[in-house]
């Protein structure tokens, strides 16, 4: 925990709230701590982040045709907020700052429906940094059934790490992973995966890398949480690709239920298939045939119910 953790995630829930009162938010850092911090330090209003964010939400509210037609009946009720202050905590302590991102998500009825991405330390568009100090900063939004808007364009320039890597035909999808993978049950997804492997830390950092191209499929850590998967499920199903539980299940965002991705999780590009030669529900279906015992085990270890396919 950051002392920017505290502050990000002050200044998205003053936002939020300031535009929203009763809309439901979960959010990753403890409210008390967030104003123990805020009062410490004698910070009032968080400026400029928050006017940023409340400017995005009003150029939304300015234009209506983002937003899809089966939107005009959504509840506020059926609808709950989920923010990661800084995602890739990590990455921001260790120096990898285009690794760091704030992820706010909104899921209708559990469902992942709108994802705002910022990315602080790129500059001008996503996937293209110098040092923190300089970066303009980029925020790039995704709505299921509305596309995506702010992601830069095929003939953008990006920094070399965003490049995806030479792969010879017929090798495979390319995989990005985390650098330290222990599990059993996680090794052996990998391997089902096949490909080329590459590392990249955070969670939003790894979607960001699906979207841009670097990558095709990639599996998060047992130990992520439902502020992590929010945000980057809607725009990663916004650009048409898709996010599940390892065995090919949603993941349920709700206030409600534990916050913790148990189950684990699995995305996939929107080019995934043409990369693998399968989509999302065959290579899920491969895992489940492939890690079965692995599976079985980790259920039983995290005393949760085993879903029917297994």
């Amino acid at each position: 925990l950051t002392r920017a953790d505290l502050r990000a995630q002050r200044a998205a829930l003053a936002v939020l709230r300031d535009r929203f009162p009763c809309l439901a938010v979960v959010a990753e850092e403890d409210e008390a701590e967030v104003a123990r911090e805020a009062d410490e330090t004698g910070l009032g209003r968080p400026e400029p982040a928050a006017d940023c964010l409340e400017a995005d939400i009003a150029h939304l509210a300015r234009d209506p045709r983002q937003l899809p037609v089966e939107l005009d009946a959504v509840r506020l009720e059926d609808l709950c907020a989920f923010v990661d202050p800084v995602d890739g905590t990590r990455e921001f302590v260790q120096g990898r700052l285009e690794a760091c991102q704030t992820l706010v998500g909104i899921a209708w009825r559990g469902c992942p429906l709108i994802g705002t991405v910022c990315l602080p330390f790129h500059d001008q568009h996503a996937g293209k940094f110098g040092p923190g100090h300089d970066a303009s900063g980029v925020v790039f939004q995704g709505i299921v059934s509305a596309g995506v808007r702010g992601l830069p364009g095929p003939a953008a320039a990006l920094h070399a790490s965003f490049l995806r890597p030479h792969v010879a035909a017929g090798a495979g999808p390319v995989v990005i992973r985390s650098k330290s993978v222990p599990e059993p049950l996680l090794q052996g997804v990998l391997e089902v995966l096949g490909g080329r492997q590459i590392v990249a830390g955070g969670c939003g950092n790894k979607i960001l890398r699906l979207l841009l191209g670097q990558g095709d499929v990639t599996v998060f850590n047992l130990g992520t949480s439902l502020w992590d998967t929010c945000a980057t499920g809607a725009v990663l199903a916004a650009a048409g690709g898709a996010m599940t539980d390892l065995v090919g299940d949603p993941i349920v965002h709700l206030p409600s239920r534990p916050v913790t991705n148990v189950r684990g999780v699995i995305a996939t590009s929107p080019a995934y298939l043409l990369r693998a030669g399968r989509d999302h529900a065959a290579l899920c279906t491969a895992v489940v045939q492939n890690c079965r015992r692995e599976l079985v085990s980790h259920y039983y270890a995290s005393g949760i119910p085993q879903p029917s396919r297994l």
